[in-house]
């Protein structure tokens, strides 16, 4: 499942899941390290090296475009769809446009290409954009709420108790949070 996962990760095109995938990697193997599990070890080498070779085998020229390719339109259009967004937060800032609205409240506000009715590129503005400065606030109180309920046990992210799950969770959120910058 996760060689599948993986091949998965890279058909997106998307960079950002990219480095994600390989930053995710590396932590699981310095975790695993850490606590000796050489077993999981070699499982996650043996998943990775089977996952590259097909992604080499079978994408070498894609894989090759995409990685060389360093056009700034990306990053440019990124900030683009993200002050569009900025916008529409501050023409509705309590409550939003509501969801669902976003790219129809664009298109009453701007004369856009068709292919320009995106959401913004980072999540936090799509939703005090869809929901309003309220509708953030609540988001952020959520992941607030999940993020330190580890910690109420405890008192503290040191006295965690850190078993595979926990700390699967806590990476794939920290990553979560991360990718919803720029994807």
């Amino acid at each position: 499942g996760t060689i599948v996962i993986i091949l998965g990760i890279f058909v997106t095109f998307s960079r950002i899941a990219w480095i994600s995938a390989l930053i995710a990697i590396i932590i699981f193997i310095l975790f695993h390290v850490k606590h000796k599990n050489w077993s999981k070890i070699i499982v996650i080498g043996a998943i990775l090296v089977v996952s590259g070779l097909t992604i080499f085998g079978l994408y070498r020229q894609t894989l090759k475009a995409r990685v060389i390719d360093s056009s700034s339109t990306a990053l440019t259009d990124r900030v683009f769809f993200d002050s569009l967004g900025l916008n529409l937060t501050f023409h509705y800032p309590i409550l939003g446009v509501g969801v669902g609205n976003y790219v129809e409240a664009l298109k009453d506000l701007y004369k856009l290409e068709p292919w320009q009715n995106q959401p913004a590129h980072n999540i936090f503005i799509f939703i005090s954009a869809e929901l309003g400065i309220s509708g953030l606030i609540l988001f952020i109180l959520i992941l607030l709420e999940i993020f330190l309920a580890p910690t109420e046990a405890s008192g503290s992210f040191k006295h965690v108790s850190w078993d595979d799950l926990t700390f699967t969770l806590t990476i794939l959120g920290i990553i979560f949070l991360a990718m919803s910058q720029m994807d």
